[in-house]
This record gives C-alpha cells, sequence and structure tokens, in this order.
C-alpha cells in the first residue's frame, strides 16, 4: 500500500528493498499490568487516535519553535515553503555514531553508551527474533500517515484485515514493538518527525539495534546453557542424569532425560512408552522417522499437574492447561532478570559468578513481565536443552521464529486467558516485592520498643524538672509519665 512505500534500505548487492509493515504488542505500564491485551479492536482505534493526536500536537509544536528563527520563504507559493522539524544536534548526533562494533571508551567519548545500554535490554522486551528494520520504518510511516486522509483511510483498512486474520506476523510485530522501542530507546520519542525525513539514519539505528541486541541474547543464551543454571533449574533430572547431560552435545533428544522436555505434550504418553526408541526415531528424522515441529508445544511449557487437571479428554487439541507455566520458565526467568538467588531452588547462587552484581532487572529498574519477555525466555530455555553448542534460530525441524509467532498468535486469540496469565507471571517474578517495604507499618519491634522507652524517659525528666522548679506540670507528663519511668526502673 502506498502509505508504506516511504522507508527503503539498500541490500548487500545495492538493490533497494522495502519493508513490508509488522505487527506489535504494546509492553504493560504499571497501571495496566494486568490487563495488557492488545490486539482487540478498542486497541487498534485508541491507537489509531492517539497517533493522529500525536503527530498533529508535535506539528503544531515544531512549526511554533521554529517560527521565530525562520525567514519568509523566497517563493509565495505553498509548494515552496519548507516545514521546519526541531531536533536536538547532541542526539542526533549520537544517532549518527552509532557503531555496534564500537569499544566502551569509544561509545562514551562520542555519546552513545547509554544508547548501547538500551540496544541491550530490548531482546528482552521484544523478544530476539524482532526485525528492527522493518519495525522502525513502518513504525515511523504508520505513526504519521494519520495527517493523511487517504492514508488513513488505508491504514484503518488493513487493521480490520489483520484483525480479521489475527495471526502474528510482520503487520502485529510493528503494531506491538514500535511503541516499545520509541518509549524505551533514549531521544527517539522525540525525533520521529525527523527520523522519518533520513531512513538512511534509521537503517543504521536498526542495525545497531539488531546487532548489540544480538549480544545481548547471546550473553542470556551462554549463561542460561551453563550447566550449573539450566541443570540445577530442572527439577525433574536426577543427579545422575544431571551429570550425564552435563555436556551440550549429550542434551536435547540425545538423552531421554532432556528429550522428555522436548518432547511434544500431545506425544508424551508415546515418549514414556519407550523413550529411547523415541529419541532414536527423532534422530532418524531424515530417514523417515519423526520430525518434532515449531508449533508442537513442547512439555518444558507446561505446568504438567495443571495440564492433566484441566485438560478435556473429549477435545484433544485443548493446549491451554498449564500452558506456559512451568517451574523451569519461571525459575530461568528469574535466573535471568532477576537473579539465581531468587529462583525456587536451594543454595541457587553458583559458586562466585555474579556476587556484588546488580540483576538485569534492578540494573534496568524493570519490574514488569511482558508477553514477548515470556517468549524470549522460553526460547533461551529450549536452547539450553537441545544439543547445539552456539546458538541458532532453528534446531532439525525446530524453527524459531515460528515457535515465537505461534505462541504470540495463541495469545492474540485467547484474550482472557492471556490476561490471567500476564497476571500470574508478574504476580510470581514480582509480586512479593511490589509493594515498597518502608510503607509497612512498624508494630512491636526493637527499634518501636526503644523510642516508647525513650519517650517514656523524656517525659518523666520534664515532670520531674517542673516539679523541681514548683512551675506546673505540663498536660500529659504527669504521674503517668511518672508511673511509666518506675515500671522502667522496676525492670
Amino acid at each position: 500500500m502506498a502509505p508504506f512505500a516511504g522507508l527503503k534500505r539498500k541490500s548487500k548487492k545495492g538493490q533497494p528493498t522495502t519493508r513490508t509493515p509488522s505487527p506489535p504488542i504494546l509492553q504493560p505500564t504499571r497501571e495496566t499490568a494486568h490487563v495488557p491485551h492488545m490486539y482487540t479492536r478498542a486497541a487498534v482505534e485508541n491507537a489509531e487516535d492517539s497517533q493522529a493526536r500525536g503527530s498533529s500536537t508535535k506539528k503544531r509544536k515544531h512549526v511554533e519553535e521554529s517560527s521565530a528563527d525562520s525567514s519568509p520563504p523566497s517563493s509565495p507559493h505553498p509548494k515552496a515553503k519548507s516545514k521546519p522539524v526541531a531536533f536536538n544536534k547532541r542526539v542526533i548526533a549520537s544517532y549518527e555514531a552509532l557503531d555496534h562494533k564500537a569499544q566502551e571508551a569509544t561509545r562514551i567519548t562520542l555519546g552513545f553508551q547509554r544508547l548501547y545500554e538500551a540496544a541491550r535490554f530490548l531482546p528482552r522486551l521484544v523478544g530476539q527474533y524482532a526485525n528492527y528494520d522493518s519495525i522502525l520504518t513502518q513504525g515511523l510511516v504508520r505513526e504519521f500517515a494519520y495527517k493523511d486522509p487517504e492514508a488513513k483511510a488505508g491504514l484503518q483498512a488493513m487493521h480490520e484485515e489483520q484483525l480479521e486474520i489475527m495471526h502474528y506476523n510482520s503487520f502485529w510485530e510493528s503494531f506491538v514493538c514500535y511503541p516499545i522501542i520509541k518509549d524505551f530507546f533514549p531521544g527517539f520519542s522525540e525525533h520521529t518527525a525527523y527520523l522519518r525525513r533520513k531512513p538512511d539514519l534509521v537503517c543504521q539505528m536498526a542495525t545497531f539495534m539488531r546487532s548489540v541486541a544480538n549480544k545481548a541474547r547471546s550473553d542470556d543464551a551462554c549463561r542460561l546453557k551453563d550447566p550449573d543454571h539450566i541443570l540445577r533449574l530442572c527439577s525433574s533430572l536426577t543427579t545422575t542424569e544431571r551429570e550425564e547431560v552435563h555436556a551440550k552435545m549429550r542434551r536435547g533428544f540425545n538423552h531421554p532425560a532432556t528429550g522428555r522436555l522436548l518432547c511434544p505434550i500431545r506425544l508424551l504418553g508415546d515418549f514414556d512408552q519407550d523413550p529411547e526408541a523415541f529419541c532414536r526415531e527423532v534422530r532418524a528424522r531424515r530417514k523417515g522417522g519423526l520430525k518434532i515441529l515449531s508449533t508442537d508445544w513442547p512439555l518444558l511449557l507446561y505446568d504438567y499437574d495443571l495440564y492433566l487437571e484441566g485438560h478435556d479428554p473429549e477435545d484433544p487439541d485443548d493446549c491451554l492447561p498449564g500452558f506456559m507455566r512451568s517451574q523451569i520458565l519461571l525459575d530461568s526467568y528469574r535466573a535471568t532478570f532477576t537473579g539465581m538467588s531468587t529462583t525456587s531452588i536451594a543454595d541457587s547462587t553458583p559458586s562466585g559468578k555474579t556476587k556484588g552484581k546488580p540483576s538485569i532487572s534492578r540494573s534496568y529498574d524493570h519490574r514488569e513481565v511482558t508477553l514477548h519477555s515470556i517468549c524470549y525466555i522460553a526460547a533461551l530455555v529450549r536452547f539450553a536443552l537441545n544439543a547445539q553448542l552456539e546458538w541458532d534460530d532453528n534446531d532439525m525441524d525446530f524453527y524459531g521464529r515460528k515457535f515465537f509467532n505461534a505462541i504470540q498468535t495463541l495469545f492474540m486469540r485467547n484474550e482472557e486467558f492471556t490476561n490471567d496469565l500476564l497476571a500470574w507471571w508478574n504476580e510470581q517474578i514480582y509480586g512479593e516485592s511490589t509493594s515498597d517495604p518502608e510503607e509497612a507499618p512498624d508494630t512491636d519491634t526493637a527499634f518501636t520498643r526503644m523510642l516508647a522507652r525513650d519517650d517514656a524517659r523524656r517525659k518523666a525528666a520534664a515532670a520531674q524538672a517542673a516539679r523541681a522548679s514548683g512551675s506546673a506540670v505540663p498536660e500529659g507528663e504527669g504521674s503517668d509519665a511518672d508511673e511509666d519511668a518506675d515500671g522502667e526502673a522496676d525492670a
């Protein structure tokens, strides 16, 4: 469509390629953390209205700020008038200096160290499969297209079409992830008008975000696949099994212990009948064996007890009971975001590895679980349990992006389930620390007892001084205070 034909980038061969629109999921705020569903028709309409109002407001603001310094146009024709766009030169200079290969000293000198730190957190907000080129390009174009009535009509038609399809694709990725990046990346929200006119700079920023995000994902994956982490988080493994799968290449369907966690839950009965034969059949997939596909949800995603309790035998296609509520997912999320010491296992701090280092949640002041962050951890856990030595989006017949998109589609089509799930995750991860402990009332503690004793002694001393001078005893500091003091002395 015409409204999305604006921003282009050059491929390696120099051929311009137009990015297709992408869909998004908004990051829940503290006020909306428990009502997060962003795929409803009302959410789309609200986004349209807010973006339209934001575009007109920014336009008036930019014109007012620049009208005092701008000279009258040389041509009387309206087409010759330029539309000044306000921007911060220091912010733009830091954007233009972005280089994912730069060392920390260089980043600090050129003023984009803060941007680097923000980009490292992005995959934990929008997932490891986010297409930053498409998200930024389509998000910027869509945001400003609402000023054009014809373009607005085209966008509304596209929204209606996507709402009927309800399948997580590039449109929804951009719709959801663009507002997250816009609000989180420093300076972005104040310079969208400028960036829309600088497609090369937008592509440079997308490349920077993608490269730095990949480094952060690699760090999280390497940390989680470590035997001191993932194997200790798998409560279903015995000590012997942990020793046998200590080497990464022994995991996956090379061993029944990890193969069971990767087995689709609908095939778990077949697996338990003969685990060794099931694993051999998966390893022989190229010779006609069993293929484990991306959209066959593995056991590692489920609380199996909840699944058995809520699963209807007459509806074998019901996959929601217990979905995305497994203990290994919870503990892996805690290990990644809040630290190993917050997991459910005893003695959960690996020897001397992270002492004194703040958790990711504390470093970024992040205290909200999002749908994308749950899927991010799910993909990392699956990688930690398979036999791949290095991160790869694909594993045999499993394709990571398809896995991620399929889960998001399930979230889109089950609003009540999704809202309950996200509320449950926020309670599990941050529920115990959401209230400020300083706001809790102090009752019958050593500190309050000390204060009461000191107050009683002070009142008694004031009463004795008043009687010695012959003056009136202040109200409230008479015999009661003496009795309190005597009681303290007797004690």
